[in-house]
């Protein structure tokens, strides 16, 4: 069974090196995004894989909430579904195997074809996860020092936010967690 593992990393190589050589299997590639921000030497991350083939998608910046996270997972992708792999794992650089190698693919293999995506929703709405998926975000790392543009974003965030409480028609609902204040 072949596994290509999708790995967005922007630093801490230590453990990408470990989560490298963990996976490193002949039926194991790796497609690997280094953000552009980020000081990781690729060479030096090469160096922990044996068995699998390394490949280092076009580095680019990427920012979290933002449209740049969703481009690099489908340069990932691009790039590895020409390998015609059994299983996609799209993973951080900073996640480890808590099973190896081995038990992994043995799972995988009991369970062929088989996918593993799910939402709780209720679960997560009594989290504080409402507030990354329910509302605006406007992701303000492209404005730099310009302190007018971050302010003008500040002011129409709570316009958002009052536009929410009024299409909701309830004054007493928390507009980042919908709940009743």
């Amino acid at each position: 069974m072949r596994h290509a593992y999708l790995i967005m990393a922007h630093h801490e190589p230590e453990i990408l090196k470990l989560l490298l050589s963990r996976l490193d299997h002949s039926d194991n590639d790796f497609y690997v995004h280094l953000d552009r921000k980020s000081s990781v030497n690729p060479d030096e991350i090469a160096s922990a894989v044996k068995q699998s083939n390394l490949v280092f998608v076009e580095r680019k910046r990427i920012s979290w909430g933002d449209y740049s996270q969703i481009d690099c997972e489908m340069r990932l992708l691009e790039s590895a579904v020409p390998g015609n792999y059994d299983y996609y794992h799209l993973i951080t650089g900073v996640d480890l195997p808590l099973k190896s190698k081995e038990e992994i693919d043995q799972f995988f293999r009991q369970n062929n074809g088989a996918e593993f995506i799910s939402f709780d929703r209720e679960a997560n709405e009594t989290r504080d996860f409402v507030r990354r998926y329910d509302g605006y975000h406007f992701n303000i790392c492209y404005f730099g020092s310009n302190a007018l543009l971050k302010g003008a974003v500040a002011i129409f965030r709570k316009f958002l936010i009052n536009l929410k409480i009024t299409k909701n028609n309830n004054p007493n609902t928390n507009p980042k967690t919908n709940q009743n204040i």
